[in-house]
């Protein structure tokens, strides 16, 4: 149901990047979540390993649940800042959660239309999880999905009117707006569950 883009680098020095994403296809709704370690180095990676293979696991909770699972989970960590997302095509509604620096932004394909931002909540998941609130909106086919942590500057959203195909658009994303002392991921996810 979407067309899926990705684009990451890893910090000049380190050998594992502590940005990752987890992406799962259940009956109907697409599971979506970038994920950003605290810190860099192989225990901020680490505690990335733990929240995505938490998260697509247990990909088809609601998402605060979901959340307080990995929270659980990562208590022995540095932590992670986490945002993800369903898509749903039987509602035509997208629900999203952000706690921490993973910047979302939902990109209606009418170019006229305003983008809208998750809300993101302070916390660090593993270690201070704020009361959790996700949010629900509906989302049309075409509408895309730009998630990015923060090796990503936020100039990022002067490109998102002329994004193009999902690969195309991270890509151009990390090429342009990358931070040079950080990890950086970009994942940029066009709905397409039901036609127009």
């Amino acid at each position: 149901m979407i067309e899926l883009g990705i684009a990451a680098s890893t910090r000049a020095g380190e050998t594992a990047s502590a940005d990752r994403c987890v992406v799962r296809v259940l009956h109907c709704v697409d599971f979506i979540a970038v994920v950003d370690g605290v810190g860099h180095g192989a225990s901020a990676a680490a505690a990335a390993e733990i929240a995505i293979g938490t998260l697509g696991e247990h990909a088809g909770e609601p998402l605060d649940a979901l959340f307080a699972r990995c929270h659980a989970a990562l208590r022995s960590t540095r932590g992670v800042v986490v945002s993800a997302a369903t898509l749903d095509a039987r509602t035509s509604e997208l629900c999203w959660l952000g706690i921490g620096n993973v910047e979302a932004v939902r990109v209606p394909v009418d170019a006229r239309a305003p983008s809208t931002s998750l809300v993101l909540r302070g916390g660090i998941v593993g270690h201070r999880l704020p009361r959790l609130l996700p949010e629900t909106l509906p989302i049309a086919h075409g509408d895309a999905l730009v998630f990015a942590t923060d090796g990503v500057c936020s100039g990022f959203r002067t490109l998102l009117p002329v994004l193009g195909p999902a690969q195309h658009g991270a890509d151009r994303i990390l090429a342009s707006c990358r931070k040079s002392d950080d990890d950086a991921l970009v994942l940029v996810a066009r709905y397409l569950g039901r036609g127009p």
